[in-house]
């Protein structure tokens, strides 16, 4: 038998639905639905976001699906906030398979009127399926008085600590282990194979879309400053989010401009500000346009879900769809491009595409793929993901994820696919935002 609330509520739901050794399992605290689950709290802790699940079409009744028709009891609180109606259209859904398969009473919901924790209601209810399940004994056993026990008592290793007694191994230095033994697949990927094939790799990746149609620069307006004018855009396509964007032009010119496509993963709004690096690039005879990539800026989430990690729920869900944050964010910026080169005022062959923060790896992926940049240039980013693999604490990074792009590419075979058009690297970071002084250009 296997049973657990919350995270154990996850694993048990996990396990029950790949170990078959498992007969009888009561997940607690955790089975709804996805669709209650993205419509109410969101997606939750890394651990229960399985990449491109949705895509997939895999859903929490297919948990349950999978090793009907065994013994499976959901355990749920009316008040969790795993929302109870997924609780129950999930249980209706593999109820309504164990009956085709004639087991009907082997899937059972247990809902008691508290809140998310592993309750004595629901551990008795597990314990009771337990029984009848395990030792064929159909009773209603009560727990008795607990009687607690001393911390060497619960010990599972000799010192009580996993990581002291198994040789000082983590599972981040697992993750480290195998990110390093990837540098080679990596190196002959790319020996192997031609740029258009690896760059292929990239779009798979990250799930970056070949534009089906040609994004539409919706004008909102302008306002003058000394030099220059700011006309303010609203970069649209069919099905996607607008990009929120800013176009600076200088009031004196002689014939068509170059042009700098402006990616601050911080937002626009701090450097498009009088007497910011924009205008700096403005007076140098450039024309600036500064978007919000989805997620920042004017589109940033209204409620975080964590305080300073506001893309928290915005990457999982990305995750989930086979569409990582950072890939939709390069179709942001190579839409803007689209609209940036259709401008008459605009010099096509003089482009700079500019990537601040967390804007670095976006534009990296932009510019790799799309040949009409003429250079690059990235400042305060992370030079590498494996950099931010051997950081044991990363900060921010999980709005950059590419699920196994490490098994294909970093950002360095990036620049060397952009090559021999200029890349530079200007303050870069390490992967809690402090400089890191080892990375060169």
């Amino acid at each position: 038998g296997c049973t657990g609330n919350s995270g154990g509520g996850t694993l048990t739901a996990y396990l029950m639905a790949t170990d078959d050794r498992i007969v009888a399992a009561a997940p607690s605290c955790y089975i709804t639905s996805l669709s209650r689950l993205f419509n109410t709290i969101g997606p939750q802790d890394g651990e229960q976001n399985i990449t491109a699940q949705v895509a997939l079409g895999i859903d929490h009744a297919d948990y349950i699906m999978l090793r009907a028709p065994k013994p499976t009891l959901l355990l749920t609180g009316t008040y969790d906030f795993f929302d109870i109606d997924g609780s129950w259209d999930t249980f209706r859904e593999a109820k309504r398979l164990y009956g085709i398969l004639g087991f009907g009473e082997r899937v059972g919901l247990f809902e008691y009127p508290d809140k998310h924790g592993f309750s004595q209601p629901r551990r008795e209810a597990a314990l009771r399926w337990m029984r009848r399940w395990l030792q064929g004994i159909d009773d209603a056993p009560t727990e008795a008085e607990p009687m607690l026990q001393t911390d060497e008592a619960l010990q599972v290793t000799k010192s009580g600590q996993v990581v002291t007694d198994f040789s000082d191994r983590t599972a981040w230095d697992l993750n480290l282990d195998r990110a390093t033994a990837l540098a080679n697949e990596r190196e002959a990927f790319w020996r192997d194979h031609s740029k258009d094939a690896c760059l292929a790799e990239v779009r798979r990746l990250a799930g970056i879309r070949p534009m089906a149609d040609k994004p539409a620069g919706k004008s909102l307006g302008s306002l003058a400053r000394e030099g220059y004018t700011i006309e303010k855009l609203r970069i649209e396509r069919a099905g996607e989010p607008p990009v929120p964007a800013l176009l600076f032009l200088p009031a004196a010119r002689d014939g068509k401009l170059p042009a700098v496509l402006y990616v601050d993963g911080r937002g626009k709004q701090g450097a498009a500000a009088p007497g910011g690096p924009i205008e700096a690039l403005v007076k140098e005879g450039r024309a600036v346009l500064a978007i919000d990539m989805r997620g920042v800026g004017e589109t940033a989430p209204a409620k975080p879900r964590l305080i300073g990690k506001n893309e928290f729920q915005l990457a999982y869900l990305g995750i989930h769809l086979g569409r990582p944050l950072l890939g939709q964010r390069t179709e942001d910026v190579l839409a803007a491009l689209e609209v940036l080169l259709g401008r008459e005022e605009i010099d096509g062959k003089q482009v700079r595409l500019m990537g601040i923060e967390r804007g670095g790896p976006v534009v990296l992926h932009a510019a790799a793929l799309d040949g009409r940049i003429a250079e690059v240039v990235v400042e305060e980013t992370v030079p590498s993901w494996m950099a931010v693999v051997a950081t044991p604490l990363a900060e921010h990074q999980l709005e950059q994820i590419v699920a196994k792009a490490l098994e294909r590419y970093d950002l360095p075979d990036l620049i060397r696919a952009i090559a021999p058009r200029p890349v530079e690297a200007r303050n870069p970071v390490d992967a809690t935002g402090k400089p890191f002084e080892a990375a060169g250009p």
